[in-house]
């Protein structure tokens, strides 16, 4: 079987490979593709397989030519040539037009990139590129190859991403998905019943308490000079959401982790998303490994976050030094003293536990950027349901009120590792008693979720 299944040649390939009528001797045929007869890959199927991509990656024209000018960020480029597939396509993508249809080629003259409709998508394999075809059958080869992803025509974001679901029956909603949050691990609880559903009205989930391991969790910074931003966090919704937790960032020679929330009040104008340095480091690595990049050494946390229907509080205690650290994000109407209540359905709220290590390009980013945050270590998850806005409410339920959340548990409502090249999840229950680095025991028989995302690692090149 010929390793390309499907191949669109131009003339000079079609001479090359002796299958027109009257061609003249082989020997003055080209018998190798070149800037301007590439190796064109414009069909996939489930059987398609992969190509091995050399470097550089090469912008050039429709017709092979060097682009007269290339910019990036309103500056003019002084090279045609990268050695970063991304920074590639990115470049020619926001360079390209209608008319002046800019492509990338690798150092085999394989193209992987030309500008044409948004809807024809270029699909990759991990580092391997598998060809472009129309969204649906570039969506049918990545749902069945969780490594693949693809890039839209128009080289301006990435069109679809590989995913591992947590289990095999769980209500995906795949509108929600993100493209331009890199690689993440996210798991959703159901919401609650509404008044026109059996004529109940059973209130979602506004209270969450969990340990989170960073004893066990190893960071490495990116190396691409982009700017990436690790999060571990909580997110609550039910009219409005809020991501509430920690960013992690290398600081100097250290690692740290501060609060942060992202939220969606009206409260907030354009200042949804805001990080909290002057709360204090919640934690920082206290280890550095220089064969691997990463560092670790960090203390282990405890996890408190409560919605209200104005709002929201997070607690987050590091339980080596017991300090606690807090943010109230509390919402008014503009006198100041009248609760601003965006949460006014409590019926609708739902949790997300997730961590994530995101680009700040936006775009097509970097699969190569070497970041990873390693085994970011759950346990214990336990939710409750909106009862009022009193945090003591929750703290002194009683045991029948509180629920395990688990990704195999009747709570779930999906849980997976988007764009599953880099992002991984592993849980389960311990099979026996241990210890963690923290000095922290677990027991046979307790919980955990362990999230990973990982991209690749440019020491291991």
């Amino acid at each position: 079987m010929s390793k390309f299944k499907f191949v669109t040649l131009s003339i000079l390939g079609i001479l090359a490979l002796g299958l027109v009528s009257g061609c003249g001797p082989k020997e003055d045929i080209p018998t190798e593709f070149s800037r301007t007869n590439p190796r064109i890959i414009d069909e996939i199927s489930l059987e398609s397989e992969p190509v091995k991509l050399k470097k550089p990656f090469t912008i050039l024209t429709e017709e092979g030519e060097i682009p007269e000018e290339l910019k990036y960020e309103n500056a003019t480029l002084n090279t045609n040539e990268f050695e970063n597939l991304y920074e590639a396509i990115r470049i020619a993508g926001q360079n390209a037009t209608n008319s002046n249809k800019l492509q990338v080629q690798d150092a085999n003259f394989t193209q992987v990139f030309i500008r044409q409709r948004a809807s024809s998508w270029f699909v990759f394999d991990g580092h391997d590129y598998v060809g472009t075809d129309a969204s649906k059958g570039a969506k049918e080869y990545i749902d069945a190859n969780s490594d693949a992803y693809a890039i839209t025509g128009s080289g301006s974001q990435y069109a679809y991403l590989g995913r591992e679901d947590y289990v095999s029956e769980m209500s995906l909603q795949e509108n929600k998905l993100e493209l331009n949050a890199g690689a993440y691990n996210y798991m959703f609880s159901k919401n609650g019943v509404g008044q026109g559903e059996n004529q109940t009205n059973i209130n979602g989930f506004s209270y969450v308490d969990a340990t989170v391991r960073l004893s066990e969790m190893k960071y490495r910074p990116s190396t691409d000079g982009d700017g990436w931003n690790a999060y571990i966090f909580i997110n609550l919704g039910a009219g409005i959401s809020a991501d509430l937790g920690l960013i992690g960032n290398l600081m100097g020679d250290t690692v740290q982790w501060r609060l942060f929330r992202n939220c969606q009040s009206q409260a907030h104008g354009s200042q949804g998303f805001l990080t909290f340095p002057d709360l204090g480091t919640v934690t920082e690595s206290t280890h550095y490994d220089p064969t691997t990049g990463e560092y670790s050494g960090f203390d282990d946390l405890h996890f408190e976050v409560v919605g209200l229907s104005y709002g929201w509080i997070l607690n987050i205690t590091n339980l080596r030094t017991g300090q606690v650290f807090t943010l109230n994000d509390l919402h008014y109407e503009q006198d100041g003293t009248t609760p601003l209540v965006e949460n006014s359905e409590q019926c609708y709220f739902t949790v997300l536990v997730a961590s994530s290590y995101c680009p700040v390009v936006g775009t097509v980013w970097n699969w190569d950027c070497g970041a990873s945050t390693t085994n970011v270590l759950w346990e214990n998850i336990t939710m409750q349901r909106y009862v009022d806005d009193n945090i003591e409410t929750y703290r002194n339920a009683t045991e029948d009120k509180k629920v395990l959340f688990t990704p195999d548990s009747e709570y779930l409502r999906d849980g997976y590792s988007q764009g599953a090249f880099a992002a991984s999840f592993e849980f389960g229950t311990y099979e026996e008693d241990g210890t963690y680095a923290s000095g922290a025991t677990y027991q046979k028989g307790d919980h955990y979720l362990s999230q990973t995302v990982s991209y690749t690692n440019p020491w291991e090149e």
